[in-house]
């Protein structure tokens, strides 16, 4: 047989070898995690006031285009009900 792989016959592991690539691994991980960490300490957080009054705000909306498509459907509904 020429060529490809034979399971009965397993590819032997180099110790070494696994072990720097977990290394590897392990030591990228932590690199991604501290350039998370100064990312999240660049980020201005807004106060306690602002995320209320952005909520507020937002909660607001989302009621009011409720109401608004909602008004809308039901006009739309009516419409066709009368034309079929």
């Amino acid at each position: 047989m020429d060529g490809g792989s034979n399971p009965s016959w397993p590819a032997k592991l180099n110790l070494k070898e696994v072990v720097n690539k977990m290394v590897e691994k392990v030591k990228s991980v932590v690199q991604f995690l501290n350039g998370v960490n100064r990312e999240f300490s660049k980020v201005v957080w807004p106060s306690r006031s602002e995320l209320i009054g952005s909520t507020v705000v937002v909660l607001v909306l989302v009621v009011f285009f409720s109401v608004y498509l909602g008004f809308v459907d039901f006009l739309l509904a009516q419409l066709a009900a009368r034309i079929f």
